[in-house]
């Protein structure tokens, strides 16, 4: 076996020289060439019969790799014929090279030999391609054929051999465009101009005549235009007395035009205010400025403003003012206060009189006070003190009229009885209320002021109202006593203030009421006699007292009127009284009038103020608004014929005069009105 295998390798190495001098001597050697081909086929032949030697095919694609192939055994003994490789069947390499093509290394095994082919397909060496800009710009984006390959300074890149398109993009350079024609395996370096995009720019500004300073070297004033190439800008704008503006812009293929207009804000410098007394009203040019002792704001320089510094019980001050650039801006104001005269006198004389909490002096005395409001004072022992809050006013003496009343002994009786039957409770009250209705509650009528009122002096108040027989022995002491325990009615408010008049000299009290030939002629608040209640008393009765706050409605907040709350246009008022309205679904079992103390009392334990019948109170009736101040245990001491009329009535449906604050005068009497008593202790 080995001399067979050393015997082929000889007749190779023969066919091998034979074949290179074939190449050589091409047409000198032809009859020798022949010789050795006859010699090898005989070889191949002989070696082929005893089954020692076999072929292989190599099947090579593409047509233009096969038709420049070059076979050459690598390892193993053999040789190659055209397309076929012949050689002892045994492991063999060979390699297959084609011009423009990449290299194939190859084995011939077993399974290949008993198959007979090999089938190859080549692989073309690929053409390197370099192409840069001219100028060199980043993030050029590149397109092979018109479609998007990369985004960078340059293109790179491996390709098949081919004709292409090259083309460019970039935003601040016109699109160029080359042709190339690529081999296999080569390189091919190109390099392509670019042009820069003409543009240009145009700057305005309010106001005009802005200096205007561009990247690229450009100036000059607003309207400002000048020619630009493609890229990216910073632009610088400014004006005395102006902030200076910077911006950027960038001149693309796409917007080569650009335009700018800016408004310039005028430039500002902090004026400083300090200000004596501090904490009044500073406007800057009608504009309110929170103010303590100093305060500041950012002005437009070389501007023209004005203030105003006010505070109540100082003389205003007002100016204009320049704000000045690069400097401080401080302004001084001090105010002038304003004095005005008040006179305070009182009944009794040489009382204390105190001023804001501070004692000035004994009545009479006068005053030069700020005019501002104040809080005066005046006391004396073995009187109450009273208070007044007064605003004086500049030029123009204020007189404080002040009479004391004399204080009252402590009160001990809580309840008593009167001589015709009365049961009085007393009310030491020591509460303030809120009288009226609020501006905006959809049930307000415009005569239910609101007053700010204060309770402090103790009172009795009858617990019933006074009833048709009790009335009796005032109008008519000798007649028979009817025995009539309704309300009495039809009396008028001068008719009510005799009959308490009346009862004061039964018991031997001091009249409140002072009246000549039917007509009042004066009311004394220091009396101890019977008196109808004031509107502030009756209105506490039936809002506050034995509430913890204040109520809508005698029995309470809610419309809906609970079962034996007062003598009211119900159900049973329907038929048989000229009543225009009546409250479904409440019936108090009355038609009209009811005996005093059929139904629940309030909270206050007085009966009848949520019905039965309204009652006159001792104040008089105006539309006029009372002052906007607190009261304190006001008393009216004005003699007008209409009187407050207060609570409802047998005919009250209505939700507005149901209401605690309903009120309304008149100075006829009625068959819906009727009183009760009521008198300060001793």
């Amino acid at each position: 076996m080995l001399s067979l295998k050393l015997w082929l390798f000889a007749m190779s190495r023969l066919v091998d020289v034979l074949s290179e001098a074939e190449r050589k001597r091409r047409r000198r050697v032809i009859l020798g060439t022949a010789i050795t081909g006859v010699l090898s086929l005989i070889a191949l032949v002989v070696l082929f019969i005893v089954g020692y030697v076999d072929s292989v095919r190599v099947q090579i694609e593409p047509l233009e790799a096969a038709q420049s192939a070059d076979i050459q055994i690598g390892s193993g003994y053999g040789f190659v014929f055209q397309d076929h490789i012949v050689a002892i069947k045994d492991d063999l390499a060979f390699q297959v090279s084609a011009e423009g093509f990449i290299p194939q290394q190859l084995e011939i095994r077993d399974a290949t030999w008993r198959r007979g082919r090999i089938d190859l397909v080549m692989r073309e060496r690929l053409a390197s391609l370099r192409i840069a800009t001219e100028p060199q710009v980043e993030d050029v984006e590149w397109y092979i054929d018109g479609v998007f390959v990369e985004q960078n300074a340059s293109l790179v890149r491996d390709v098949l051999a081919g004709n292409y398109e090259i083309s460019t993009s970039h935003p601040y350079f016109l699109p160029a465009t080359v042709e190339i024609a690529l081999e296999r395996g080569k390189e091919h370096q190109q390099v392509v101009p670019l042009q820069r995009v003409a543009g240009r720019i145009k700057v305005t500004s309010e106001p005009d005549g802005a200096e205007v300073t561009i990247s690229n070297g450009a100036t000059g004033e607003t309207m400002l235009e000048t020619a630009v190439e493609g890229g990216e800008y910073k632009l610088e704008i400014s004006k005395a007395n102006f902030v200076t503006l910077t911006d950027s812009f960038k001149v693309t293929v796409n917007n080569p035009q650009v335009t700018r207009h800016y408004v310039l804000p005028r430039a500002t410098s902090e004026v400083q205010f300090r200000v004596s007394p501090p904490s009044g009203v500073l406007m800057i040019n009608n504009q309110v400025l929170p103010v303590g002792r100093i305060a500041s704001k950012r002005l437009p320089v070389n501007s023209t403003n004005t203030f105003r510094y006010s505070q109540p019980g100082f003389r205003s001050q007002q100016r204009q003012f320049t704000v000045k650039p690069d400097t401080d801006n401080r302004i001084n104001i001090q105010l002038e206060q304003i004095l005005a005269s008040v006179l305070v006198v009182s009944d009794p004389p040489q009382a204390v009189v105190s001023v804001n909490g501070k004692e000035f002096g004994s009545t009479p005395l006068e005053l030069n006070l700020p005019t501002i409001p104040h809080k005066i004072v005046v006391s004396a022992d073995g009187y109450d003190k009273e208070s007044r809050t007064v605003t004086p006013k500049e030029g123009k003496q204020e007189t404080v009229a002040v009479e004391l009343k004399k204080q009252h002994k402590a009160v001990t009786r809580q309840s008593f009885a009167s001589s015709i039957g009365f049961d009085f409770k007393l009310f030491n009250p020591r509460d303030t209320f809120r009288m009226g209705t609020v501006r905006g509650d959809p049930q307000r009528r415009p005569n239910e002021f609101v007053r700010q009122v204060s309770l402090t002096r103790p009172f009795y108040a009858s617990i019933h109202e006074v009833t048709a027989e009790q009335f009796q022995k005032f109008s008519n002491p000798a007649g028979p006593l009817s025995g009539d325990r309704r309300p009495v009615t039809n009396v008028t408010w001068i008719e009510a203030a005799m009959f308490c008049n009346w009862l004061s000299v039964q018991e031997k009290f001091e009249p409140v009421y002072q009246i000549t030939g039917n007509k009042l002629v004066a009311s004394h608040g220091t009396a101890n006699g019977y008196r109808l209640l004031t509107e502030a008393e009756w209105e506490w009765l039936a809002r506050k007292a034995g509430h913890v706050t204040e109520r809508i409605f005698p029995w309470g907040d809610q419309t809906t009127i609970p079962p034996n709350s007062g003598n009211l246009a119900d159900e049973s008022a329907k038929a048989g009284t000229s009543i225009a309205a009546y409250i479904p679904n409440y019936n108090d079992r009355h038609p009209v009038l009811a005996a005093v103390g059929q139904f629940s009392p309030s909270r206050s334990g007085l009966h009848d103020l949520g019905g039965n019948v309204s009652e006159w109170v001792h104040d008089s009736y105006s539309h006029v608004p009372p002052p906007n101040q607190a009261e304190t245990d006001p008393f009216d001491t004005s003699l007008l014929r209409t009187r407050v009329v207060k609570g409802p009535s047998w005919r009250s449906a209505e939700v507005v005069e149901l209401r605690v604050a309903y009120r309304w005068g008149t100075a006829s009497a009625d068959d819906a009105i009727g009183f009760r008593v009521a008198r300060y202790p001793d």
